[in-house]
């Protein structure tokens, strides 16, 4: 994803989509800069299915942010789950 609107988009669907989704990031490692940051790491969580269980996430991701006009933003975010089925089952479940 680039850009600020996509990256907004994709969190207020997922956040709004009423699966209870819960994620939290893990610095792996990091390279910053006076006007930027990349942070590559893990993210973790678990979602809710129909049926009221939760199920876990495991996903690869980096995040790109660019400081300008005196503020940071993030401007790219990488995310990938490895399970080609947890990806779909996880798609589904967001999306509705």
């Amino acid at each position: 994803m680039r850009g600020r609107a996509e990256i907004t988009a994709l969190y207020l669907k997922m956040f709004d989509s009423g699966r209870g989704v819960e994620i939290g990031f893990k610095v792996v490692d990091e390279l910053v800069g006076s006007d930027y940051a990349l942070f590559v790491g893990r993210e973790t969580g678990s979602y809710l299915v129909r049926e009221g269980s939760r199920v876990p996430l495991a996903i690869r991701t980096t995040r790109f942010f660019r400081h300008a006009d005196g503020v940071w933003r993030q401007y790219h975010h990488h995310g990938s789950i490895d399970d080609p089925n947890a990806l779909a089952r996880y798609q589904e479940a967001v999306r509705g």
